[in-house]
């Protein structure tokens, strides 16, 4: 006898050996056992969750000799013959290939001709989504009001694609996608029985995901990884069978992306391709793992199926890192990038969004500053940084000629609130204001920020600064570290409780400085003879008094030229 495949030979003959569909064998059972079946049904799920298998069976059901509650028993004449497709009262009908209103026709013609041997005829329109609009509205007759002899079991992928006027007349029911643990103990089961060895459980969850909740599709992706190991099955084997993306490498990605690492990252891409990866199964491996970190996040519940502990240890690592918010930004860009590939060259489209999701890091850096990188792990390097914190410590970062840089692996430690970075020389700057003055040359952008930081204490012994939480989302670790080595001093970065209210930042006394001159010139203009006689010989009002070499408002808010300005009433 010929070779029969895993999925053919394991297809169910009973209602209790469906797979995930308890709840819809349990109905269409106790309908068949109590008389109480309908007309016709329609079955609707995606491929491979047992539409056309459960029509068979119901079929074997309402034609046994021997049921047994609802159940076919499998053994009699009847059941042998619709199991080996033998049955002439039995009509599987193609609607894929058969799509046109004479296919109809001639089945209703024949609809109406009783059962040769069996108590009733059933007719199985698989892919009912196929048929023309004619042969749909040829059929709607009789699928109404059918003979009593007549069964119409419709199966479908897309059943919103048939019309309503279709499927009012059908009793639905909508097959479940199964879960990875369904299909994980089906596997279990199937492998046992046909005599491999040792199988193990993050093989099996591989096998599961890659189905994508159907079960034909996971026996069909097994029989492959038997013909390559029928002894020992583990998720090397699984992985070079089905040509999958490892956890192993989907970490080894990800990795330098939240480390913020961007040429280590596009390093890591490059080397995984060339070790037979795909630039999109990366990309869609690096998707799936912040799909899985939100999850986390969501209820370690959701993330059960887990079987590697260092897969779980590691999503365990990010979930504390990173912020919910920050986890769903870098998952919507990389799905951006995947729905983007059909445009673009694959690989170059890859790059540039990991080059994105590792600059993010300067815009939503991690909760929680990464602790030191294990000897084993490859160098990276953090971006950035936030979070609330009281005083801890960060560990500056290797240069690229020497040590190791920090891994993207973060542990729920220490925030970069209240950082204080160890000091690398004396300082030179007097004052706060000096130093902020001197460092607008530097940065600029960086500078005019510091300017509304509240400096608690600045001497030798190292620098104090209060932020608020908007000034802490715009200063990162980068930044800090950077201002730091520049100015030569220990700089302690604490979150503003409040207790500093009195401390005026640069800008305000910036502020308050100018409205004190503003008096001065004021009262000094006021009490002036000269301009006070001025006023009273040309009946006029002081309007305004300006420094020295200040523009009037109008004329910097809309500078014209001299010859078009009206003469100056101040």
């Amino acid at each position: 006898m010929s070779y029969v495949v895993l999925a053919r030979r394991w297809r169910p003959r009973r209602f209790a050996d469906l797979v995930g569909q308890q709840v819809v064998a349990r109905t269409l059972k106790n309908a068949i056992a109590d008389a109480r079946r309908a007309h016709a049904y329609l079955l609707t799920g995606i491929r491979g969750v047992g539409k056309t298998t459960i029509a068979r069976i119901m079929a074997m059901a309402v034609n046994c000799t021997r049921p047994q509650q609802g159940e076919p028993c499998g053994e009699c004449s009847h059941c042998r013959a619709i199991t080996d497709g033998s049955a002439l009262d039995v009509v599987e009908m193609d609607a894929a290939s058969h799509t046109g209103v004479d296919d109809i026709r001639d089945l209703i013609a024949a609809v109406r001709y009783p059962p040769t041997s069996m108590a009733a005829k059933v007719y199985i329109i698989d892919e009912a989504h196929m048929l023309s609009n004619s042969a749909f509205n040829a059929l709607l007759k009789t699928l109404e009001e059918p003979p009593e002899h007549a069964l119409f079991i419709l199966a479908t992928t897309e059943a919103d694609r048939l019309p309503v006027t279709v499927r009012s007349r059908c009793q639905r029911f909508d097959l479940a996608r199964l879960s990875v643990e369904e299909i994980r103990a089906h596997l279990r089961r199937v492998l046992e029985a046909e005599g491999v060895e040792e199988v193990e459980e993050g093989a099996l969850t591989l096998l599961a995901r890659a189905a994508d909740g159907s079960l034909r599709d996971a026996l069909s992706l097994t029989e492959r990884v038997v013909a390559l190991e029928r002894r020992r099955i583990g998720r090397d084997v699984v992985i070079q069978a089905l040509g999958l993306i490892g956890d192993d490498s989907a970490r080894r990605l990800a990795d330098p992306v939240l480390a913020g690492d961007a040429e280590q990252a596009v390093a890591t891409l490059r080397t995984l391709v060339r070790q037979g990866g795909t630039a999109r199964k990366l990309l869609e491996a690096l998707t799936a793992l912040f799909h899985r970190i939100a999850c986390l996040q969501l209820s370690p519940v959701l993330i059960e199926e887990e079987s590697d502990p260092e897969m779980v240890a590691w999503l365990r690592r990010q979930a504390d890192c990173w912020s919910p918010m920050a986890v769903d930004t870098r998952y919507q860009i990389a799905l951006h990038g995947l729905q983007s590939l059909d445009w673009i060259d694959e690989q170059t489209g890859v790059e540039m969004v990991l080059i994105r999701l590792a600059r993010l890091n300067l815009l939503q850096p991690p909760e929680a500053p990464p602790p030191a990188a294990p000897p084993s792990a490859p160098p990276e390097r953090r971006e950035d940084g936030e979070g609330e914190g009281t005083h801890d410590t960060i560990s500056p970062v290797a240069e690229r000629g020497g040590g190791s840089a920090p891994s993207s692996s973060c542990a729920p430690a220490a925030s970069p609130t209240d950082i204080a970075f160890p000091a690398e020389g004396g300082g030179w700057a007097r004052s706060w204001a000096e130093a902020i003055a001197a460092y607008q040359q530097e940065q600029p952008a960086q500078a005019a920020v510091l300017e509304h930081v509240r400096c608690r204490r600045f001497d030798d012994q190292g620098v104090v600064l209060l932020l608020n939480e908007l000034q802490e989302r715009a200063i990162g670790i980068t930044q800090r570290r950077r201002f730091q080595e520049w100015l030569g001093r220990t700089v302690e970065w604490r979150r503003d409780d409040g207790s500093g209210a009195e401390i005026e930042t640069l800008s305000q006394t910036r502020k308050r400085q100018a409205a004190e001159e503003q008096t001065r010139l004021r009262r000094q203009a006021e009490e002036d003879p000269h301009i006070r006689r001025l006023m009273a010989e040309l009946d006029c009002t002081l309007i305004d008094v300006l420094p020295p070499g200040a523009a009037p408002a109008e004329e910097q808010a809309d500078p014209a030229p001299a010859e078009e300005r009206s003469p100056s009433t101040r």
